[in-house]
């Protein structure tokens, strides 16, 4: 088997090409409407009182949806259970009325009272509205039995950020016939075109213990759910207001932090301030002073075997708003030209004051606009600066859509640093029909100004890529290469590997059997070439899924092989006290995964992986168990173990983690997560009670704690405890 990728870095280039040319021959059409469905909405006087219960009169002259289609498990056929929506609105707000009928109201899978979780596992209504009826973007409305809701934002047809947040109302109720729920989404919530009265609307249910998936708009199965192209039409909206669309944001937190090395404890209390101002109603304009992220997600401790540094994703409100209007050429880690997390957040990732930014984001006509500009504090490497990201996109067409990015200053560095890039995509949806095509080609150059006293940077400092993807139901595939040079520098992106080349390619063929346990059987690979820039080969990876079985439950089932090849130049230390030294490695792993389906009160996964490592041997297994004994208690356990042999020095890698949640109800929840180690044996726990008595307004207790493992005792080395007050004042 060695022989046999001995040369694969000579022929990779012409495999990749053959591999995305013969998927693009065999497109596969699906069940396609000749047109989007269309909805005229009704303005009512009469608002609804947003109980779950849909007795009010406003449903009585709604207009009415009820045209729904099954996507999953069979694409256009009759759903199994009948659904009906309902649409009215008035000056301030739209509302959204649906009956998910159920013939086994029982068995109705909704186990879960915390606000903004992901709803995967849970039966739920989606509604996704296109407000600028772009074809492009849409805020994401979601509500399960229970009353718990979720909102997020489908960004450029193919991204979607859940931790995007919104003020809105949802209640649900269950019943004898099924379930039902009413929803109010203010205006001022989302952006809008003023001067249109058609949105693009996509109303979809899941009814989860069949796993089934029924849609009113697009229902084709290579058609996502954040693809607004294909969204029915709403239209009728006529005298809506947003007010002054003027959002300010005051907050005050209250802390005490103790650190056990300096033996010293700090009491703070910090007001801060975020305010949001829609200069129109498509483009807002956000200022914030002493911003206060204690409310942020604690990131999930990873293990890292490479030789390069993690990617752990945004948590912070501040910079997810708008975050989409920032993404460039469908990069999404190494070689990002803007990745929020450089802002705030020094070499170590401590936290730095954000003393006070500025952002304008939104739509106008044919263009996409984002400028952001914010001022840190003092780091204990790096002095004060200012740092400034521009972005402008503009639409040619319907298919294609061509961008612009600037970024200023370097905040790991007393030196300077600007970028400058730029981006085009393709994107038709009615290939053969119903099936996708994306192509897109970027490039990008940095300019870097060391400090002074630092070694000068040479010249080399381009980065581009092309990709073309076929990213559909029955046939995934896609084919890429990029170049980064040495010197290639986006100070205020990602990156963490230069002076590269990088092809890569995948395929996916899906077979639906149609009746029976199984949903579908996958098959497929992806492939990833990495040489320097003169086409020396560093790294080989490719990963082949010979057969991934899931059922009509969701368990997934799949058995998989690895082939892997690094040619070092230089040693590198894998884990402390391990060194790899430089050399041609070549090998293989087989892996089996399990995964049963998280919509089971009892639900688990069990990846398993073995073979050679490096110049030895390893096994890595991940198991991770899940407890719902109801709706208000949630216990998840999960762990990695990694063992390996290795001529240079065996070692072991423990990970867990340890969460534990109660949720009274919608408005009250109590979530904890432990995270422990053995490579840095240092215990961590985050705990966060909150509650909203009503949207817009909060109260959060966090707590922070670190403790040092000596032998069976614990010391506590870090506590930190915040209590934070906000609340949102709309004009």
């Amino acid at each position: 088997m060695h022989d046999e990728y001995a040369q694969h870095h000579d022929s990779s280039k012409a495999a990749f090409a053959l591999a995305c040319a013969l998927q693009l021959a065999l497109p596969c059409a699906g069940v396609v409407r000749a047109q989007p469905p269309l909805v005229t909405i009704t303005r009512t006087d009469n608002p609804p009182v947003i109980d779950g219960h849909l007795d009010d009169a406003t449903w009585q002259d709604a207009a009415v949806i009820d045209s729904f289609r099954q996507v999953e498990p069979v694409e256009g056929a009759d759903p199994s259970e009948r659904t009906v929506a309902y649409l009215a609105y008035d000056g301030d707000n739209i509302y959204i009325g649906v009956r998910c009928f159920d013939s086994e109201p029982e068995k109705i899978v909704a186990h879960q009272l915390v606000k903004d979780s992901f709803l995967l596992s849970e039966a739920r209504i989606n509604v996704m509205l296109d407000t600028l009826f772009d074809r492009r973007n849409a805020y994401l409305f979601q509500v399960t039995p229970l009353g718990t809701s979720s909102e997020g934002r489908a960004e450029n047809q193919t991204t979607y950020r859940h931790e995007w947040d919104a003020i809105w109302s949802a209640a649900s109720i269950i019943d004898e016939h099924g379930w039902s729920t009413e929803m109010a989404i203010p205006f001022k919530s989302v952006s809008m075109d003023a001067d249109s009265t058609r949105w693009g609307l996509e109303i979809e249910r899941h009814i989860r213990r069949r796993k089934e998936k029924i849609k009113w708009g697009s229902i084709s199965q290579s058609y996502s759910i954040t693809d607004p192209a294909n969204y029915g039409t709403m239209e009728g909206l006529e005298g809506i207001q947003q007010g002054l669309g003027l959002d300010i944001q005051p907050s005050l937190a209250m802390s005490s932090r103790w650190n056990a090395a300096a033996d010293d404890a700090d009491l703070a209390m910090e007001p801060s301030v975020d305010v949001f101002y829609r200069v129109t109603p498509s483009m807002t304009a956000a200022f914030t002073a002493n911003t206060d992220f204690s409310d942020a997600d604690v990131d999930l401790r990873q293990t890292n075997l490479t030789r390069f540094s993690l990617f752990f994703p945004e948590t912070r409100d501040f910079f997810i708003e708008d975050a989409g209007v920032f993404e460039f050429g469908g990069l999404k880690q190494n070689g990002t030209p803007f990745f929020s997390r450089r802002i705030g957040l020094d070499a170590d990732a401590q936290p730095v004051d954000l003393v006070v930014g500025g952002k304008l984001a939104g739509h106008v006509g044919p263009w996409d606009l984002g400028l952001l500009d914010v001022m840190v504090g003092d780091s204990t490497q790096v002095d004060s600066k200012n740092l400034t990201v521009a972005r402008a996109t503009r639409d040619l067409g319907s298919k294609s859509r061509a961008g612009f990015i600037a970024t200023h200053g370097d905040p790991l560095s007393d030196g300077d640093n600007t970028l400058a890039g730029l981006d085009y995509r393709y994107r038709d949806s009615r290939v053969a029909g119903d099936q996708v095509l994306v192509a897109r080609a970027w490039a990008q150059k940095s300019w870097t100004d060391p400090a002074t006293g630092e070694p000068p940077v040479g010249d080399k400092e381009l980065a581009w890529g092309v990709s073309v993807d076929w990213p559909n139901d029955r046939w995934n595939a896609g084919a890429s290469v990029a170049e980064l040079q040495e010197d290639f520098l986006p100070a205020l992106g990602f990156v963490n590997r230069t002076g590269i080349r990088d092809y890569r390619a995948n395929l996916r063929f899906r077979h639906r059997p149609g009746s029976g346990p199984v949903r579908h059987v996958d098959s497929g690979f992806t492939a990833r070439t990495v040489t320097d820039t003169g086409d020396r080969l560093e790294s080989v990876q490719v990963d082949v899924d010979y057969l991934v079985l899931s059922n009509q439950a969701g368990d997934r089932l799949s058995f998989a092989w690895s082939f892997l090849e690094e040619d070092t130049s230089e040693d590198f230390e894998i884990v402390a006290g391990t060194i790899i030294p430089p050399g041609d490695y070549r090998y293989q792993r087989p892996a089996v995964r399990l995964d049963t389906s998280p919509t089971r009160p009892v639900a688990g996964k069990l990846h398993v992986k073995w073979g050679e490592f490096y110049s030895g041997n390893m096994v890595n297994t991940a198991a991770v168990l899940e407890l719902r004994p109801s709706p208000h208690f949630f216990l998840s356990w999960e762990h990695q173990y990694i063992d390996a042999q290795l001529p240079e020095g065996d070692f072991s890698i423990h990970l867990s983690r340890l969460g534990f949640d109660v949720n009274p109800s919608t408005r009250v929840s109590w979530r904890n997560l432990v995270q422990w180690d053995n490579q840095g044996d240092q215990p961590t726990l985050n705990s966060r009670l909150l509650w909203i008595p009503e949207p817009g307004r909060e109260l959060s207790l966090v707590a922070n704690q670190a403790w040092d493992k000596s032998g069976s005792s614990f010391t506590t080395t870090t506590a930190d405890y915040t209590l934070r007050l906000s609340w949102t004042q709309r004009y």
